[in-house]
């Protein structure tokens, strides 16, 4: 068990050892968001920890330029191979780039000790449940979209 890390932005980030990394939840827009920030084999995070600071000051901007990439790499799959049926038996009709967008909601972000971070997504039922998870790199752009879980 490691010691808590009370961080001015954050807030208080306490230990979870099974994953070996210090967590926190925020809330932005009034939804909570889990911080995760990984820790080195000494439980050092200030790579992470630097990178979580410059990207959580802008949070709200950098999740449209998320969901934004997403829609881009992902919206096609969506239409193309996961359409279902409402509850009427009705087949679904294809989205677009707003409805596509407005069904994703963020509920964590991790933050590696590279600088780059994780963004896992809520996907409103988009892909039947499975969380859409965004790869941002050290410098602030997406590279990765997938479907998880």
């Amino acid at each position: 068990m490691r010691d808590p890390i009370e961080h001015d932005l954050l807030g208080k980030l306490l230990w979870e050892d099974s994953f070996k990394w210090y967590e926190c939840s925020i809330s932005i827009l009034e939804e909570p968001i889990s911080i995760h920030l990984s820790a080195d084999e000494s439980g050092a995070v200030e790579g992470s920890l630097a990178q979580a600071e410059i990207v959580v000051r802008k949070l709200v901007s950098s999740d449209a330029s998320a969901k934004a990439f997403a829609v881009d790499k992902l919206l096609h799959l969506k239409n193309d191979g996961w359409l279902g049926e409402d509850e009427d038996g009705e087949e679904e009709q294809p989205l677009n780039a707003d409805q596509f967008r407005s069904r994703m909601c963020l509920t964590a972000v991790s933050f590696a000790q590279d600088g780059t971070s994780e963004w896992f997504y809520n996907d409103g039922d988009l892909f039947w449940g499975h969380t859409i998870v965004l790869t941002m790199d050290q410098s602030g752009q997406f590279h990765g979209a997938n479907i998880a879980g």
